[in-house]
């Protein structure tokens, strides 16, 4: 059993040192497309307007052949990337979800607690950077974005799933108690969680019978309104988060936690939250 431990430790640690490297080449590649689509954009508002105004035999019919063949090709060319789409959001969706797997990990190992055990200088160190990268990124209007792409921002009768947020941020910016309330922010980051799910079932194109908890209704989804390129165990990853976060968070109602800790448990939520809308085709809802 150690052994086989010991195995997956090791090939999970070689597929990390394989992140940064892949990483690093998808994000030159989106910079230089980036670029270059700035740089077409840049030029061709003054192109047009010179020549809008320049007389029509100022340039051979083979000179403007050339102006249209090349402009055809660019517009084919930028029809192929945006077919890529796909390929794209499911992308996103994808590093939502390992991250959010992986931040799962590290708080399993290594919990912030008064009880544990304090981890090695180079684990703490290696902890706060990781949650100052999560405290960086937008996690915050990635999740109302998202809300609003899937049509989440209106609940007949009940408080849709964008008020439940905003309830959570206006705790988390101003806070009743000394570090913020836990009940006020991560509670109320609960029930988005639980209203979101809720209403995607509501919404989905089958309404067949829903069982297995959280998890079973997070696979459902995915079966039904999930994106085309996901694997179908995507959607059980991500199932088993939603299920884990959404227990952590019940148990937060009597907690007073530091700023810190509260902090994490928040990011950490948004983070699963997250990694299920991304992974929705907003589309197949009704």
């Amino acid at each position: 059993m150690a052994d086989d431990l010991s195995q997956k430790k090791d090939e999970a640690l070689r597929l990390l040192a394989d992140v940064g490297p892949e990483a690093k080449k998808l994000e030159a590649l989106a910079n230089q497309v980036a670029q270059y689509a700035r740089f077409t954009s840049d030029v061709a508002g003054p192109v047009r307007e010179i020549l809008k105004h320049a007389p029509p035999e100022s340039l051979t019919s083979e000179q403007w052949d050339n102006q249209i063949g090349g402009l055809n090709a660019w517009q084919s060319s930028v029809q192929g990337l945006q077919a890529a789409v796909t390929n794209i959001n499911s992308f996103v969706a994808l590093s939502q979800a390992v991250t959010n797997t992986a931040v799962s990990g590290v708080m399993v190992v290594w919990p912030q607690l008064p009880v544990a055990p304090p981890p090695p200088p180079v684990v703490e160190k290696a902890r706060t950077t990781l949650f100052q990268t999560l405290q960086r990124f937008p996690l915050l209007d990635q999740a109302f974005a998202s809300l609003r792409r899937l049509g989440l921002d209106m609940r007949p009768g009940k408080k849709d799933p964008v008020a439940l947020l905003e309830e959570a941020r206006n705790a988390l910016e101003r806070p009743v108690f000394q570090d913020g309330g836990a009940v006020g922010v991560l509670i109320c980051l609960r029930e988005c969680i639980d209203a979101s799910i809720t209403e995607m079932l509501r919404r989905r194109p089958k309404q067949i019978p829903v069982s297995g908890g959280w998890k079973g209704n997070v696979v459902l989804l995915g079966q039904q309104t999930g994106r085309s390129m996901l694997q179908p165990d995507h959607f059980d990853r991500v199932g088993q988060e939603i299920d884990t976060v959404l227990n952590q968070l019940s148990g937060t109602k009597q907690a007073e936690l530091p700023r810190s800790q509260l902090m994490e448990q928040f990011n950490r939520g948004l983070l699963a939250l997250n990694s299920l809308l991304d992974s929705i085709d907003e589309s197949q809802l009704r």
